[in-house]
């Protein structure tokens, strides 16, 4: 279908191509203006990179806002596509039963559940006096342990540094005004996966970094790595981290959608880093 040719232009890094690939799937569709839109922003795009209007940066920086984009409404293309509203019924209309018949079930289905539902409401109104009773009692307190906060984090393997990694090129550029962020490459192990990342504070304040989470969009698994939880960066600071995950992704990887959890000083609550980012290539 056009939205899975879209898709492999787009980790292929060629974005026009999967722009103009996804025309044909979303024509007719409530998602066609949404695609004209992006269209018209990535030949703005290409309009101010002819003219020099744009630096190197700023460029690459909206060329990824585009990628983005463009990622999410495919993905939305492709739950249009295969959901059973947007497909046609193919079984034909039934004849329709005279309105009598009709009464006449109704009734009789009616007389039915009254003699099965009236002994099923008396047992359910039974049970919720015992329910009631139950909450007036006092509380023992309970003896069971708190769930662990790290379950979803599993442990790397031993040798974890010892495998033979597939190394991808990303050069993903974006992030918001707290943690902008560049992504270099990502490693595929059997047994693992590491991602190389470049952060700096924006925010003016201190940042406590948290868990990094991963979602593989090629087989809609996860990971989550504890590499950056508990890292903190200064203000104006500039670093390079290397999370790991314990993961193994079947094949050559494709895209992926980031999550990260973080907490600026001084404020009230945790904030979160999302992104979305593809393989562009294979290095040697």
């Amino acid at each position: 279908m056009s939205y899975k040719a879209a898709k492999q232009h787009l980790i292929d890094g060629n974005t026009k191509a999967a722009i103009d690939a996804l025309g044909p799937a979303l024509e007719n569709t409530s998602l066609h203006d949404e695609w004209a839109m992006l269209r018209a922003r990535y030949r703005r795009m290409r309009e101010s990179e002819m003219k020099g209007t744009l630096s190197t940066q700023e460029l690459n920086l909206e060329h990824n806002r585009i990628n983005d984009a463009l990622f999410r409404l495919i993905d939305r293309a492709a739950t249009y596509v295969d959901s059973p509203a947007s497909k046609p019924a193919s079984e034909p209309a039934k004849k329709r039963r005279p309105s009598w018949l009709g009464w006449g079930i109704g009734l009789a289905v009616l007389a039915l559940l009254g003699f099965t539902l009236l002994p099923m409401l008396q047992r359910d109104r039974s049970a919720e006096k015992e329910a009631v009773a139950t909450e007036t009692r006092p509380k023992q307190p309970s003896r069971e342990k708190a769930p662990n906060s790290n379950s979803a984090v599993e442990a790397l393997p031993a040798d974890f540094d010892e495998q033979t990694f597939d190394r991808y090129l990303i050069r993903k550029i974006s992030g918001n005004r707290d943690l902008p962020f560049e992504i270099h490459t990502l490693g595929k192990g059997p047994k693992g996966v590491y991602m190389e990342i470049t952060l700096r504070n924006g925010a003016g304040q201190a940042i406590e970094l948290g868990k990094l989470e991963l979602l593989h969009t090629g087989d809609k698994s996860r990971a989550i790595s504890s590499t950056l939880d508990g890292e903190t960066l200064a203000a104006g600071q500039k670093q390079k981290y290397t999370p790991k995950f314990r993961w193994a992704i079947p094949g050559k990887p494709e895209g992926f959608r980031m999550q990260l959890e973080y907490k600026v000083n001084g404020t009230v609550g945790k904030r979160k880093l999302k992104t979305d980012f593809g393989i562009y290539r294979k290095m040697d």
